[in-house]
């Protein structure tokens, strides 16, 4: 699925491409930053988008209880 966001592509880049170094709460912020500048991105994609952000170990359990 392709998402139109001209300008705000680079907020979409940088939204996909976050990864978590610090604690939760930090990257819970982070994320939250760059996810009110994206429109158009339905809500099970954001929720996958974030999981996917996570440290490897959180990663894998919330995989595999949200899939």
């Amino acid at each position: 699925m392709h998402y139109e966001d001209t300008k705000r592509n680079t907020f979409f880049s940088q939204l996909i491409n976050l990864k978590q170094n610090g604690s939760m709460v930090e990257h819970i912020k982070g994320f939250q930053e760059l996810n009110i500048r994206v429109n158009d991105i339905p809500e099970k994609k954001r929720i996958d988008v974030f999981i996917g952000t996570l440290k490897d170990k959180l990663f894998l359990c919330l995989a595999t209880w949200v899939s």
